[in-house]
């Protein structure tokens, strides 16, 4: 908890709310995208007893989160639709790590299903 605390900087001033939302829903992004292979990806675990737990447990937990601050940053960005240069960076967020494709894949899921419907909404 304390990670994701840091990680989505809930508690700290932010100067620049811009950067704050184009970081914070880049990061979301990137993790996202690197979570999307659940086979070979480079998170999967190397020791096979400890697959069922990550496909189970870890991983729908942390792509959860992960939806969570995504759909959180879409929804700051909506209210700079107006800002030209914060509209080209969320489009280049949406094309750079397919995060439309990425959560209509996670809509697959039953688990991720509400998370993932959020973020496309």
């Amino acid at each position: 908890e304390h990670f994701w605390e840091i990680f989505f900087a809930d508690d700290q001033n932010i100067v620049n709310v811009k950067a704050k939302t184009t970081t914070t829903t880049g990061a979301c992004a990137i993790f996202l995208s690197v979570l999307v292979d659940e086979n070979d990806g480079m998170c999967v675990p190397l020791d096979k007893t400890k697959l069922d737990l990550f496909r189970q447990l870890s991983l729908p937990l942390v792509r959860e989160r992960l939806l969570i601050g995504l759909h959180s940053g879409v929804e700051e960005f909506a209210s700079f639709k107006h800002e030209e240069t914060t509209v080209a960076s969320f489009r280049h967020l949406l094309s750079s790590y397919n995060i439309p494709q990425s959560c209509l894949v996670l809509c697959q899921n039953p688990s991720m299903l509400d998370a993932a419907f959020q973020v496309l909404e």
